[in-house]
């Protein structure tokens, strides 16, 4: 049913490039003003560097999200996990430093970033195993032997 929704075409494509484009920009000039920030003035404050970050891994899902949704007829599963994976490291860095500038004793949300990402990676891998040739973005499992010269065992 999914494959029926995307990529996306119609009259609501344009407008939802446009729109997308400009969230993305957004977070770049955020990202880059914090980063400024933090080399020229205040390089002892990590939080404003958590803050580029964040705002920059935004940007990159953002943009993920528009190659799968707007260009990629197979392989979006992988975009999109891609995108959350970004999304989620750049959640990490920025609570980290939350917690480290609040001075917590244990880092939980940090704990079940960290956590989210591992399955983030695991189903990213597990999806990759499954489609098996996805062209383009996983290494392409079938007819390995006959690639490498080798005979297949029957």
């Amino acid at each position: 049913m999914a494959e029926d929704l995307f990529p996306i075409s119609g009259i609501f494509r344009e407008p939802i490039l446009i729109f997308e484009a400009i969230i993305v920009l957004v977070c770049i000039e955020f990202g880059s003003v914090f980063l400024y920030r933090f080399f020229k003035r205040d390089k002892e404050k990590t939080m404003i560097l958590a803050w580029a970050f964040f705002f920059l891994t935004f940007g990159f899902m953002i943009s993920v999200f528009m190659i799968s949704d707007l260009f990629t007829p197979s392989n979006r599963q992988f975009y999109v996990n891609l995108g959350y994976i970004a999304m989620v490291s750049g959640a990490l860095f920025f609570t980290f430093n939350a917690e480290r500038e609040l001075e917590q004793k244990k880092y939980i949300f940090s704990v079940i970033l960290i956590i989210l990402i591992i399955f983030l990676i695991v189903d990213v891998f597990h999806y990759c195993r499954l489609a098996g040739s996805i062209t383009n973005v996983c290494y392409q499992y079938n007819n390995l032997d006959s690639r490498l010269g080798l005979k297949k065992k029957t």
